[in-house]
């Protein structure tokens, strides 16, 4: 697992891993906070995943079910990429760890075109046929790819004052979220970072 999750209802000490779990995760940060997700795991099964605020990707296998999950945030913070073979799959954070599992590197002319035209490949697609980038908001088992959050974007015919309500929730929930009590901050004088340093006041 790499990232961290921003959710403090998350109890570490309750969720950690048993010896008789048979869950092992791959991360590379915090342990504490990996401990935490093996539990959730057992606990709740992979739709724990849809629960989860954050910025992460990882990678869980389950011995005792024979299965194995990975995901990625909703926004696709960071990158997790993978690749189906003859005997499994592999993954990595990057592409080049995944190269010398292909019969050959080869060019996948959809994701150029993608690229060419929007200056990023859409829908997973990488620069190499057969590795795909797993999509934000989604999950990968022996099943396939499964979206656990897509984002909505349908017009609305709401005041203004409602808007700015909607908002100021958002804005409230989400530094609520991510802030820790007691936190210094540095500000630019940019509306967003000050935005943040009033709903993280006291």
């Amino acid at each position: 697992m790499t990232g961290e999750i921003l959710d403090p209802s998350l109890a570490i000490g309750d969720t950690g891993p048993r010896a008789d779990d048979g869950v092992r995760l791959w991360f590379q940060g915090d342990e504490q906070l990996a401990s935490t997700i093996p539990g959730l795991y057992r606990k709740q099964g992979p739709s724990f995943v849809k629960d989860l605020h954050g910025r992460f990707a990882f990678a869980i296998h389950d011995t005792h079910e024979r299965t194995w999950l990975l995901a990625r945030d909703s926004a696709g913070s960071l990158p997790l990429y993978y690749l189906n073979t003859h005997d499994g799959v592999r993954f990595s954070s990057r592409i080049g760890p995944l190269l010398k599992y292909l019969p050959r590197v080869e060019l996948h002319p959809p994701a150029l075109i993608d690229y060419l035209a929007h200056l990023w490949a859409l829908e997973g697609k990488t620069f190499f046929s057969g590795v795909r980038l797993l999509p934000a908001g989604t999950m990968l088992t022996s099943g396939g790819e499964q979206r656990f959050f897509r984002h909505e974007r349908r017009p609305e015919d709401r005041s203004i004052e409602s808007w700015s309500a909607g908002i100021v929730e958002t804005l409230s929930t989400s530094v609520s979220r991510a802030v820790a009590p007691g936190v210094a901050w540095h500000l630019s004088g940019g509306l967003d970072s000050s935005a943040v340093a009033v709903f993280a006041a006291p």
